[in-house]
């Protein structure tokens, strides 16, 4: 009867909640878009190396949330509060808004509400309960 319960425990550790699925889909997609916006639109170089870094860094995440490493998790949780800042920084600098306003101010909101409904669901109690 235990090895039954047992074997049944580690079918259900298999799968993956819906709601990591999705972040994990978020976070690829994201690093997808990294690393073609070189290609799509000029900018410095310094900010193509940035983006590819961080959509590296991204692909590495994605990864690991996979593996359920807590690692990535707690990766996750500093990256999306990295976006979420950097999107409230981009609502209110001044440069930013002065070429492309309502494209800036729409995607600046849109970063932030995605970011703190990840680092939300990643700091749940049963979210942390996957991870190892």
């Amino acid at each position: 009867m235990k090895d039954k319960k047992s074997s049944n425990d580690t079918v259900e550790r298999k799968r993956l909640p819906l709601g990591l699925i999705l972040v994990i889909i978020f976070v690829f997609i994201s690093a997808l878009i990294g690393l073609l916006t070189p290609f799509i639109m000029e900018l410095e170089w310094y900010i193509d190396l940035f983006l590819l870094l961080l959509s590296v860094l991204g692909i590495v995440i994605g990864i690991g949330l996979i593996k359920r490493k807590n690692i990535a998790r707690i990766f996750a949780i500093v990256f999306y509060t990295g976006g979420a800042v950097f999107g409230l920084y981009s609502l209110f600098d001044s440069f930013s808004w002065e070429y492309f306003e309502n494209t800036v101010k729409v995607s600046a909101i849109i970063r932030i509400i995605i970011s703190v409904v990840i680092i939300w669901y990643l700091l749940r109690k049963d979210t942390k309960d996957v991870f190892r």
